[in-house]
C-alpha cells in the first residue's frame, strides 16, 4: 500500500503531523501509574515496572495495530469515507470485513464501549485521588479529604459524581452552552 501515490504521508508530511496531533489523546492515561503510586506498598519497585509496561502496551496496541491497518487497508479505499460516522466504516471493521468476519461492527462497538467505560473509570479514580491529595496538602478544604472506614474519599467521590452529572447536560442543551455556563461560574 505504500506504492500508492502520496503514501505513506497522503497530503504531505504536514497532514501527517496534523493527524498525529489530533490522535495524541490515545497516549493519555500513562499518568495513572503515577497517581496510583501513592497507594502502592513498594512504589520504588512497582512504579517503574508499571510505567515500562505502559510504554510496551502503547507500542504494541497502538503503533503495531495502526501499522498493520496501513498494510491491509489502502489509503484510497472508498470504504474509509465515513460520512455517517458508523462503526461499519471504521478501519478495524473494514479489516474484519476483508477477513470475512460479518459481526465486525458489533465487535468494534463492544470494544469501543469497554474502552470508554475503562477510561471513565480510571479518570474518575484519578480525579478523586487528586482531590484527596489537594485536601491533604491544604490546597482545598480539608472536608474534601474525608475518608470513610473502607478508605473511600466520600466527599471527593461526591464532587466528581456531581461534576460528571453536570457534564451530561451537554447532551440536552449543547456543549457550547454548557461550556459558557462553566466559564461564567469561574
Amino acid at each position: 500500500n505504500w506504492g500508492i501515490p502520496g503514501a505513506p504521508f497522503k497530503g504531505g508530511f504536514l497532514s501527517f503531523i496534523t493527524t498525529l496531533v489530533s490522535v495524541a489523546y490515545s497516549y493519555g492515561g500513562a499518568e495513572i501509574s503515577g497517581v496510583t503510586a501513592a497507594e502502592c506498598r513498594n512504589p520504588h519497585k512497582h512504579v517503574p515496572r508499571a510505567v515500562n509496561t505502559v510504554v510496551i502496551r502503547i507500542a504494541f496496541f497502538y503503533i503495531a495495530s495502526i501499522f498493520l491497518l496501513g498494510l491491509i487497508v489502502p489509503n484510497s479505499d472508498p470504504l474509509l469515507i465515513n460520512t455517517d460516522r458508523s462503526a461499519s466504516r471504521a478501519p478495524f471493521t473494514i479489516v474484519f470485513g476483508k477477513a470475512g468476519i460479518s459481526a465486525a461492527a458489533s465487535y468494534m462497538n463492544a470494544v469501543v464501549f469497554t474502552s470508554v467505560f475503562s477510561a471513565i473509570n480510571s479518570n474518575f479514580y484519578a480525579t478523586t485521588r487528586m482531590l484527596l491529595s489537594l485536601s491533604r496538602h491544604g490546597w482545598i478544604h480539608k472536608s474534601v479529604g474525608y475518608i470513610n472506614s473502607r478508605g473511600v474519599p466520600v466527599v471527593a467521590v461526591a464532587l466528581v459524581t456531581a461534576c460528571s452529572c453536570l457534564s451530561l447536560i451537554t447532551i440536552f442543551v449543547g456543549s457550547g452552552v454548557v461550556f459558557q455556563w462553566f466559564v461564567s461560574m469561574i
